[in-house]
């Protein structure tokens, strides 16, 4: 194997900030809303207001070795970092595009600081198996409400799809997984002024009193509070798990 380009779910918006191929052919970019200062929301109960973020992008693909990414920003721009550093990456610029060789892991393409970046995620082959109770999501947009987890029970989001959700929870439970490389998103839920922050309640993927907890290779975009939270659990494996 060398690449594999997920398939990009119809009616997910495409990002404008940047036009991303690798060996040649071309990879949608998903958009992403994100803080545009570093500390920027009251606390507690708050939310930042949409003034005070801006959108960035990613891309997300799998690859068991290097590859080749052709990147053409936008908006012009005069210096590109890539990090993390520690990865030793230096971007070679021609003309309006910009080259990268990358193998997997997670970066992030930073033009003229740290504003509008490009999010890279290069996911390591992954061979997932679905067991008996098995909730699984296929590529596509996929929406629901309040997912409430049981003991046994995997979250299969598989690449290409994008699950809309309000909050996915499990209390007193145990042996539950959420894996796959496709994306929780939790964009939908309507936050308030009004909203308390509950320190059981409020993150967007909350273990209460759990164990043997596997979350995998899935991404998860704008969360309303805390993104992934564990209060009180034991036996927790995080592995290529990505928040914006």
């Amino acid at each position: 194997m060398a690449y594999r380009i997920y398939p990009f779910p119809d009616g997910e918006p495409i990002s404008d900030l940047y036009t991303v191929s690798v060996e040649g052919n071309e990879i949608p970019c998903y958009t992403a809303r994100v803080s545009a200062i570093p500390f920027n929301r009251p606390w507690p109960g708050m939310e930042r207001s949409l003034d005070q973020t801006e959108m960035a992008a990613f891309v997300t693909l799998q690859s068991d070795t290097a590859v080749a990414l052709a990147i053409k920003p936008s908006h012009a721009f005069t210096q590109a970092i890539v990090r993390p550093q520690s990865a030793n990456i230096c971007p070679r610029i021609s003309g309006d595009l910009i080259h990268l060789t990358v193998g997997p892991g997670q970066y992030s393409l930073e033009l003229d600081g740290r504003h509008c970046n490009l999010q890279i995620f290069i996911d390591p082959p992954s061979p997932y198996i679905r067991n008996e109770d098995t909730l699984y999501f296929g590529p596509g947009i996929h929406d629901i409400d309040h997912l409430m987890l049981h003991s046994g029970q995997t979250v299969y989001v598989d690449a290409g799809a994008v699950v809309y959700a309000r909050t996915i929870r499990a209390y007193d439970a145990e042996n539950i997984r959420i894996i796959g490389n496709g994306i929780l998103d939790f964009s939908r839920y309507q936050r308030t002024v009004e909203d308390v922050f509950v320190e059981e309640d409020s993150g967007s993927v909350s273990f209460i009193r759990c164990k043997n907890i596997h979350v995998d290779g899935v991404i998860l975009r704008d969360a309303t509070w805390w993104t992934m939270t564990a209060i009180n659990c034991t036996d927790i494996c995080y592995n290529n798990v990505k928040v914006i």
